[in-house]
């Protein structure tokens, strides 16, 4: 079709004639295909590509970035384009995953991944479910710094568990909005002793999770906690909790009827940070 740029891989350099490696010349095409293609509508033909060649590792992971930040990386596309090497899958703008997409993932056993991010800005993601989750965190083998799965609404205190055995170098957990994720999962993650950011807010928790929560060894690092809109939290629990993390330095509780005025009296010691709460009129 005239005006159509199409990729293509050659085996000689354009300037010079001479050989190069098939990575390099893969490499150095894939980067000029992402310049000349900036917009979410003209991923088509290198869909078409990959199901025709065989791409280098370095090509695909470079494909993987164009496709992951053009919101185009969905069910299909993740299994022609993931690699072992990568160390970040960012899916914010990726309406198209699923538990389709992470057993891929796992499949590649992504042993450097740092950052899984399956947030979906301002929707669910019931898609994915708790078999997923796991399927990529046991592949991981102990890489995760960052796992964020806030409102994937099907997961669950099963994949709380596997994180917890699993993830033991994890610094941010988000389950925000999880709302499957009960006291029994949440206190699953006394195992981890490293996270420093950790979202609760919106899920099942309870005075009883909090307090377990307390006596941990978790609370030695957490700098960052939310429970907002845990309706079954009370002065109780948060209190427990303001009082065991000595680091706190974000505490965001709104949406929590049961939290009162006494509760904020113990944030004031916290007060440099940067630290919430909700007035009940």
């Amino acid at each position: 079709m005239p005006g159509t740029r199409t990729l293509q891989f050659y085996c000689l350099d354009a300037v010079s004639k001479m050989p190069r490696s098939e990575e390099e010349m893969q490499t150095r095409e894939v980067r000029r295909f992402i310049a000349s293609h900036p917009f979410p509508d003209e991923v088509q033909p290198i869909i078409v590509l990959l199901k025709q060649c065989q791409p280098t590792d370095a090509a695909k992971e470079l494909l993987c970035d164009f496709l992951m930040k053009r919101g185009k990386l969905d069910d299909l596309t993740i299994p022609q384009v993931i690699v072992a090497n990568i160390t970040v899958l960012d899916f914010q703008n990726c309406p198209g995953i699923s538990d389709v997409a992470c057993f891929a993932i796992a499949g590649a056993q992504c042993t450097r991944l740092k950052k899984f991010d399956l947030r979906l800005l301002r929707k669910t993601r019931p898609e994915v479910t708790s078999a997923g989750v796991i399927a990529v965190v046991e592949s991981c083998k102990l890489s995760l710094r960052t796992l964020k799965l806030a409102r994937c609404t099907n997961v669950d205190d099963q994949a709380l568990d596997v994180i917890s055995r699993r993830c033991v170098g994890l610094r941010a957990l988000d389950l925000n909005g999880c709302t499957k994720v009960t006291d029994q999962g949440i206190k699953n993650l006394a195992r981890l002793r490293t996270v420093q950011s950790l979202g609760l807010s919106a899920t099942q928790l309870t005075d009883d999770g909090c307090m377990f929560v307390a006596e941990q060894a978790i609370t030695r690092t957490l700098g960052e906690l939310a429970i907002s809109n845990c309706a079954k939290v009370s002065d109780v629990g948060a209190t427990a909790l303001i009082s065991s993390c000595k680091h706190l330095k974000m505490f965001m509780h709104h949406g929590c009827p049961l939290i009162t005025e006494a509760s904020r009296e113990l944030l004031v010691p916290h007060a440099d940070g940067h630290v919430t709460w909700t007035v009940q009129w």
